[in-house]
């Protein structure tokens, strides 16, 4: 298993499973400093503008929003391939 990082979002992240299944991912600490991995779902359920939109709510949630840019229209995407 690996990941990659959204370049247009961080602690946002594509898992990608040996089997070759991909999903979404949120990146965030706990209250404890621990990091947390949440799955938003997978890339081919899911489109990467309302998964970033997932992931941000999920970051924002943790407390870490003050970390997180601010939303603006992208046109950068992840690779599926």
């Amino acid at each position: 298993m690996y990941s990659h990082p959204d370049p247009a979002l961080p602690s946002f992240y594509v898992r990608v499973m040996p089997s070759g299944v991909k999903s979404y991912c949120a990146v965030a600490k706990d209250p404890r400093g621990k990091q947390k991995w949440t799955t938003i779902g997978k890339t081919s359920e899911l489109g990467i503008e309302t998964a970033r939109e997932k992931a941000r709510a999920i970051i924002t949630a943790s407390g870490q929003a003050r970390t997180l840019p601010a939303p603006r229209p992208s046109t950068a995407s992840l690779r599926s391939g």
